[in-house]
């Protein structure tokens, strides 16, 4: 079973590595005729050179070349590292630096494998905002990183405001300037209390799905919800996210019942009531639709007034 996993992983990678080597506008056909009917093999391969395509050949270059020091010491460098710590790599910026004569540099909040977050001071506008740059050798993440994450906007994804460079020690360095988020990190979480019960857990991954299907990512937020519904079965907010990613998808009789089953959940949720108002009108239930609309309308008796304001 095992082996034929991995034999089912390398025809996978082979096609997507195919599929990469044709002209960018051939490589769905490409993929079509290789997986000679094979819907579920195409699906998975699509979805591969599609991410690659949006974030510009990560999966055809290296995102950290090996030195030329490991290569002539004829090292293994398939399994790359970021670069050890040093002085200049490791601080491209100091507390009280100002950087394009308007951000200055407050404290370090946090670094990972690729970037370091720095906490600062927007002296235009008067706010405070988080500074993230990339570690050497990692930094042509960050554009990719500022164009799909300024097309999102959403409670669970955190905004990004611009992409700057700085003349530095080390020469011109990138970096992004985000929303400052104040709050405790997962592991002070976890130390503070055990892992959140499944009600908990169900909720995150629809918060998550959420954030993906703002994006458009429906496959990924269709793979969140099912999740949050093997986790708590039943659960109405990830049945009735799941209902608007299948209307989305194209499948209507599909959200009709995903919808209905979250209404049968939670039946005072006004938003519910609203979206299957507007699947009923797709699938020419007139009456349904009215009768939806109708019961939104006493739910949130209020939400025009809102919304107008």
């Amino acid at each position: 079973m095992e082996n034929q996993a991995q034999q089912d992983d390398e025809l996978l990678m082979s096609l997507v590595e195919r599929a990469l080597a044709q002209p960018e506008g051939q490589r769905q056909a490409f993929l079509e005729s290789a997986c000679a009917g094979d819907r579920e093999l195409f699906e998975q391969a699509w979805k591969y050179v599609s991410w690659d395509q949006r974030m510009q050949g990560f999966l055809l270059e290296p995102l950290v070349s090996p030195s030329s020091a490991d290569t002539a010491r004829g090292e293994d460098t398939r399994l790359i590292t970021p670069v050890q710590n040093t002085a200049g790599a490791e601080q491209p910026f100091e507390t009280g630096q100002r950087l394009d004569n308007r951000f200055r540099i407050v404290r370090e909040l946090a670094r990972g494998g690729m970037g370091i977050v720095y906490e600062a001071m927007d002296e235009k506008l008067d706010r405070r905002i988080a500074i993230k740059c990339a570690r050497r050798g990692f930094r042509k993440r960050l554009p990719p990183e500022v164009r799909n994450a300024r097309e999102i906007s959403h409670p669970n994804v955190c905004k990004i405001f611009e992409f700057h460079t700085a003349d530095t020690h080390l020469g011109p360095v990138d970096f992004i300037t985000m929303e400052f988020l104040e709050g405790e990190t997962l592991a002070e979480r976890l130390r503070r209390s055990r892992l959140p019960e499944p009600e908990a857990r169900a909720a995150e991954l629809v918060s998550l799905a959420n954030a993906h299907e703002q994006a458009e990512r429906l496959n990924e937020a269709e793979e969140a919800l099912h999740q949050a519904l093997a986790v708590v079965p039943g659960h109405a907010g990830a049945l009735h996210l799941l209902g608007i990613v299948s209307f989305k998808q194209g499948w209507v009789e599909k959200a009709a019942l995903l919808i209905e089953q979250s209404i049968g959940a939670s039946r005072d949720t006004a938003l519910y009531h609203r979206n299957i108002c507007e699947v009923y009108r797709t699938l020419g239930r007139y009456d349904d639709a009215l009768a939806a609309g109708r019961r939104a309308a006493a739910l949130a008796p209020d939400r025009r007034a809102r919304s107008s304001t």
